[in-house]
């Protein structure tokens, strides 16, 4: 399986360097590389509540909002959020 590109949008830039701690902020670059090797792997859920948005991935109290084009090989990541403000 090739590899997939990810592409941060700007809202999710900002949401990374508002990480303060070392350990999620870490956790969430694993998380991304993940994301490029298997989109679909982890834990992923389908999400039906946000319209642009079609999946999170969970990485402790912060959800990875994203999007997979399949065409062009590009995981979209849209936020980086803390749990509580992600829905």
């Amino acid at each position: 399986m090739s590899e997939f590109s990810v592409v941060l949008s700007h809202q999710a830039k900002k949401d990374l360097k508002k990480i303060q701690s070392t350990r999620y902020f870490n956790l969430i670059v694993l998380a991304l590389k993940e994301l490029a090797v298997n989109p679909l792997k982890g834990d992923i859920k389908s999400l039906k509540v946000l319209p642009s948005v079609k999946y999170r991935k969970r990485v402790g109290v912060y959800r990875i909002l994203f999007d997979i084009i399949l065409e062009k090989k590009i995981v979209q990541i849209y936020r980086i959020v803390p749990r509580g403000s992600a829905y």
